[in-house]
């Protein structure tokens, strides 16, 4: 997608009308907007490879190869969600700021594989109640993204905001999407550097997905795998979180990945 800002606009307008739709939804995120953002925090949670394997079959029991993406990333939603209950807020969907490759062949990809694009995919609240229904309803909201040709759009509407200061393109964030920019960030890098064994002449032992977030969401669900063993890192903002929610979020996730006592790092 390239062209002038107005052939932009047109190319972004069905993203934009899309975007007109999420306030009906009851967006919500874990930042708190009276509260100063502090410093960025994170926790890993590292998998032997026993559990990996576990949390492994239970991926394509429940849901298949073919719908990690939209598993891992219906697990990260209910997370999320359940903190927001927690904290006795009126139902809410969650909103998916859902990282799409955009080179298929894995080896030309970066070492990190992160030549990303960003879909916003909905998850209403209705659909939250359990792993499976979640992730299906997510990936009907992929194929629905896809159908609609909404693909274009977005890379229209990111170029388009590229170009302007942020103060314009957060405006219609504030406006549409009630100052949410999503509910959270999420990925799965999927196999990490698998054809790669070391790095200037030192070997790799393994590799951590260890993004920073800003606020709002204030809070990040990252997995990435490693000579079959995986890890989450969860990501925050400090004031986004406090201790307790910090447990609700962790024990939702590992309640749906299938496990109870993991090897933390």
């Amino acid at each position: 997608v390239s062209g002038s800002p107005a052939e932009l606009w047109k190319a972004a307008h069905p993203m934009i009308e899309e975007m007109r739709t999420f306030p009906s939804e009851s967006i919500a995120s874990l930042h708190r907007p009276k509260k100063t953002p502090g410093k960025a925090c994170f926790e890993v949670l590292k998998f032997d490879l026993e559990t990996s394997e576990a949390i492994d079959q239970k991926m394509k029991r429940t849901a298949g190869e073919l719908l990690m993406i939209p598993y891992f990333a219906a697990m990260a939603a209910r997370s999320v969600a359940s903190v927001i209950e927690k904290r006795g807020s009126a139902s809410s969907s969650i909103l998916v700021s859902l990282p799409i490759q955009r080179i298929a062949d894995s080896k030309k990809r970066p070492l990190f594989q992160n030549h990303m694009a960003a879909w916003s995919l909905l998850l209403k609240n209705g659909a939250l109640g359990d792993l499976g229904s979640a992730t299906k309803a997510l990936y009907r909201s992929y194929a629905s993204f896809m159908k609609r040709k909404l693909p274009a759009a977005m890379e229209a509407l990111t170029k388009l905001n590229e170009r302007c200061p942020s103060r314009f393109y957060l405006l219609p964030i504030k406006h549409y999407l009630n100052g949410e920019i999503c509910s959270m960030f999420h990925s799965h890098t999927g196999k990490l550097a698998e054809h790669t064994q070391s790095v200037f002449g030192t070997t790799i032992g393994n590799i951590y997905h260890l993004p920073s977030v800003s606020t709002p969401p204030g809070i990040g669900i990252f997995f990435s795998e490693r000579d079959h063993q995986l890890t989450c890192t969860l990501s925050w903002r400090e004031g986004s979180l406090d201790d307790g929610e910090l447990h609700t979020l962790r024990e939702q996730l590992l309640s749906d990945l299938g496990i109870h006592a993991p090897a933390l790092s």
